[in-house]
């Protein structure tokens, strides 16, 4: 029985060997343009579990992502096109944000990221109401050359967030330094 599966190792290995060898390889495909977003749930500054983001183009929902870690959650989102994008968890208020990812001409084959983080309050008892307004607007920025928070929407509806500093993940930012000298960035907290 040992010499048969020594014989399948090594015919095995053979075989990848020369198929390696005769490979053909393709050149790199870069990531499709779009707007990728980075967000996160937390609730009283403790990140959430468990929760729901529904993305909804033209009033039908496109997609729905059931998140059970902390880790931020990425969304690719096509360029020149207007998404809602809802975050529910049983036990707390939903939370809207407005995702218009329409360009200027030229831009609609580049790839854009934006990360921001939304606080969930409890909802103490079911009034029946639910979330009707959105609370935030992400546009493209020409300032900026990327997609930013609309402050003028913010000012509209007395919604004003604030940036928070988060440990690094990696990112290649300019980081400030935190007590214990870890890399902090900074994450929109809306």
């Amino acid at each position: 029985m040992k010499n048969q599966v020594l014989l399948f190792f090594c015919v095995l290995l053979a075989h990848s060997e020369f198929s390696a060898r005769n490979a053909t390889y393709t050149s790199f495909t870069f990531p499709r343009a779009g707007l990728e977003i980075s967000c996160s749930i937390s609730q009283k500054s403790n990140p959430m579990r468990d929760y729901q983001i529904l993305i909804i183009e033209n009033d039908t929902i496109f997609d729905t992502i059931y998140a059970d870690l902390t880790l931020p959650i990425y969304i690719q989102l096509d360029l020149n096109k207007s998404y809602l994008l809802e975050f529910s968890k049983p036990g707390f208020m939903e939370r809207l944000i407005l995702v218009d990812t329409k360009v200027p001409a030229g831009k609609d084959r580049k790839r854009f990221q934006y990360d921001f983080e939304i606080e969930m309050p409890f909802r103490y008892c079911d009034t029946g109401y639910y979330a009707v307004q959105p609370i935030a607007r992400i546009i493209y920025d020409d300032s900026k050359t990327g997609f930013g928070y609309d402050e003028e929407y913010a000012k509209s509806i007395g919604n004003i967030p604030v940036d928070v500093a988060i440990p690094d993940a990696g990112k290649d930012k300019a980081p400030a330094q935190n007590k214990r000298g870890r890399k902090q960035i900074t994450r929109k907290k809306l």
